[in-house]
Order: C-alpha cells, then structure tokens, then sequence
C-alpha cells in the first residue's frame, strides 16, 4: 500500500474530531459531572479491552506459547547432550541464560494482557510513544497474521515523550489496529496490511496513523463510526472507536477518519509533545 500525506500536512477535516480536554484530568472531577461517572467510565473500557483481548485469544495463545515451546526445545536438547556427557559447563550457563530470556519475554506478554484487563485507574506518566507502539504491534501480529494481514509498525526513531496512560494509549492502538486487520482481512486484495505509524508535526503534536489496504469505510459509517454503540460487527459492543475518541480527547488531541485515494482508510489521532520536550 502507498503511504500517503500525513493528515498533518495535508490539513484536512475529516469525520470524528474529538474535543481536546473532555473531561477533566485524572484525579480531578468537574462540577456537572455525575457522581460515579468516572467509576462507571472506567468500567466501560475494561469491558472493551476484555472484549479486544477475547477476540484476539488465538493470537495471544501463540505469542505466548513460542517463547514456552523455545523454552521447553531448549532445555530439551541440553538433556539430551547431558547424558552423553557432551555439555560442559559453559554450554549449561548459555542453555540456562537463553531459556530465562525466553521466560521473559513470556513473563512480559502476560503482565501486559493482564495490565489491559484489570481495573484501571488513569495514570499519566511521561512515555516513549515508540516503543508503546512497537509493543503492541508485536502483541497483535499472530492474530494479524493468523487471518493473512500483515502488520507493519513505521514509527519515527526518536519521537519525543509525552505526557499519558499507557494502559489507555494502548488501547486506542489496539483497537484501532484490530479494526484495521478487520478491513484488510474482509478485503482480500493483494496486498493485505496495516502499517501504523507515527511522526512529530511542526507544532510539537505527535500524529499516529492506521493505515488499511481495506475496501474503505463507506459514507454513512464514516459519519458515525465514532457514535456510541455504533457497530457494524454482528457481535461488536460499539464502544470501541466511542471510548477512542473519549480517551484521546482526554489527553488534548483529537482522532478522525478518512478514506485514502489508493484504497482502504485510514484513522490518526494526535498527541501533545510534553511540555518540556515541546520546545
């Protein structure tokens, strides 16, 4: 697929702009909020994560699972060389460092599906958009691939940090990349991918890009998509791209969509630059 001009450059309005700062700050509640707004909120996005996480199930048990089975191959081959005395110490310490590296890396798939699925209390805290990125990319590839998509992360070296939820940022990432693997898997053209990709603008806003090789979101859906349980998916909540948008708004940037001239869509949102990396 093309890449094509970033929406910052190409300063275009596109459907589903999200109000910076809709809601106030974490640990800060506004005086026409409701009373247990926040709490009922935050049960709203642990249900869509746990919902994502569910339908990504195959593809986690295989992200999980190739670090276990290199874990078992490993220790596996260094018995067999043991009893026949071909395994000398120095080999045992590699045998023994590498499967602990596999362990791991298992050890971090798990705390990261489990950190998505627990009760959330929002948290900002200065973070590499990058690496959130390249993680979540990583965590998605089976379930991309499982159902032919290839997923690609273009993320700019050396972005500035910013100021947010990583629990929450992942989970904007999250659904925004399945919704894309969705697209490209139902289009089945020849070249079926998701890149994600993120770059610093002029004005110190990160922009991060979906990009699917999809059959692009039709008018009446695009106008809509970001509406509370709205859904196009037989067995879909319709809170996904709603709490997105929420989320996004709350870290004082905005989230649209648009259709991208070669085919397939594209949905970006941004992030402020933290003020002391804005200048």
């Amino acid at each position: 697929m093309t890449k094509s001009q970033p929406l910052w450059a190409a300063q275009q309005e596109s459907a589903g702009s999200a109000r910076p700062g809709a809601q106030p700050p974490s640990g800060e509640r506004s005086s026409t909020e409701k009373p247990g707004g926040w709490e009922r909120k935050a049960e709203l996005e642990r249900a869509a994560r746990i919902n994502q996480l569910g339908e990504m199930t195959a593809g986690l048990a295989h992200e999980i699972n190739q670090p276990l089975a290199a874990i078992i191959y490993t220790l596996t081959g260094a018995v067999g060389r043991a009893k026949v005395g071909a395994l000398n110490n120095a080999q045992m310490l590699e045998v023994l460092q590498t499967a602990i590296a596999h362990g791991h890396r298992a050890a971090g798939i798990i705390t990261r599906i489990r950190g998505m699925a627990e009760q959330h209390v929002p948290d900002k805290t200065r973070m590499q958009l990058g690496e959130v990125i390249a993680e979540i990319v990583e965590l998605s590839s089976s379930t991309a691939l499982r159902r032919g998509v290839r997923l690609r992360c273009e993320a700019a070296p050396s972005l500035p940090a910013v100021l947010a939820d990583r629990v929450q940022i992942e989970q904007v990432l999250l659904n925004l990349i399945m919704n894309g693997v969705d697209a490209a898997a139902d289009a089945r053209g020849r070249h079926v991918e998701v890149v994600v990709s993120a770059e610093l603008a002029s004005d110190g806003i990160i922009w991060v890009s979906v990009e699917d090789s999809g059959a692009g979101i039709p008018p009446g859906i695009l106008t809509r998509m970001f509406d509370p349980f709205f859904t196009t998916k037989a067995h879909g909540m319709g809170l996904g791209l709603s709490i997105c948008q929420s989320i996004v708004g709350e870290h004082g940037g905005t989230i649209r969509a648009e259709n991208l001239r070669e085919g397939g869509a594209r949905v970006c949102f941004t992030l402020p630059v933290e003020a002391r990396d804005a200048g």
